[in-house]
């Protein structure tokens, strides 16, 4: 029983991370726009320009490795359609908060009732169960 969780976890840690580096993408892209669209702009810290190149090209390549990988089964193309898919769905999901909250600004009331509290107190409003 452990070893089908431990395959599963495994399966959605792999689909979390492809997705980030797709996250990464767009922020190391947005990096070099602003270096140029609002170079006067201030920042708390100013990477040297070579940092965010380099880093979008390794992001564009991890983002495409699953089309270059060479281990080709009879699950390959349904593995790649799996991690696509749940990229751009998450990056789909996203799109009304942002609408909402910057565009639109809109404050949530589920926002206004967490913020100015940490972590911990949010934490431990939540019932917990054991399960075991």
């Amino acid at each position: 029983s452990s070893g089908i969780n431990a395959e599963y976890g495994s399966a959605v840690v792999e689909k979390v991370m492809y997705t980030q580096w797709i996250y990464f993408v767009f922020v190391f892209i947005g990096l070099i726009v602003l270096r140029f669209t609002r170079p006067s702009m201030r920042r708390p810290y100013k990477a040297p320009f070579i940092v965010p190149v380099l880093l979008t090209i390794v992001s564009v390549l991890m983002v495409l490795s699953p089309i270059f990988d060479t281990t080709r089964d009879e699950d390959y193309v349904s593995n790649i359609l799996s991690k696509y898919g749940i990229a751009v769905g998450s990056i789909v999901t996203g799109i009304p908060f942002y609408i909402l909250c910057i565009y639109r600004r809109t404050r949530l009331s589920i926002f206004e009732q967490t913020s100015g509290k940490d972590l911990s107190s949010i934490l431990n409003q939540v019932e917990y169960r054991d399960h075991s």
